[in-house]
């Protein structure tokens, strides 16, 4: 009987052991892991089961703004948004958020939503 991760290369287990920090300590690994709204899509799997602390919840909430400040064009919106959905539902309930990150999810909310995201499809 044969143990899988003794058949793993030393790249896969570092890249496996990078993707789980991400999800337990997201602030040790985000900046590294998510730099564009296109990451945030590609690894909206991953995102989506992190365990977020202000901090770098407020890294990711940048992506957001900066791409729609800038009217960046990207696919996929809905399935991008619903990672900030299940950061703030899944890690935030119950928990008063910073009076800054705070006023920006509510600037993010109101610049999308003037450029004509439909809040309600997330």
């Amino acid at each position: 009987m044969s143990n899988h991760i003794f058949q793993q290369s030393e790249k896969e287990i570092l890249d496996f052991l990078d993707v789980e920090l991400l999800k337990l300590a997201p602030a040790a690994k985000i900046k590294e892991y998510v730099r564009s709204i296109d990451d945030v899509y590609e690894k909206r799997a991953i995102l989506k089961v992190c365990r977020w602390d202000f901090e770098s919840f407020d890294y990711l909430l940048s992506i957001f703004i900066d791409t729609v400040v800038n009217k960046v064009s990207f696919t996929k919106k809905v399935d991008c948004f619903k990672v900030l959905k299940r950061a703030v539902r899944d890690n935030f309930s119950g928990r008063q958020f910073p009076k800054e990150i705070l006023e920006r999810l509510f600037y993010l909310y109101r610049e999308s939503s003037a450029l004509g995201f439909a809040w309600t499809h997330i």
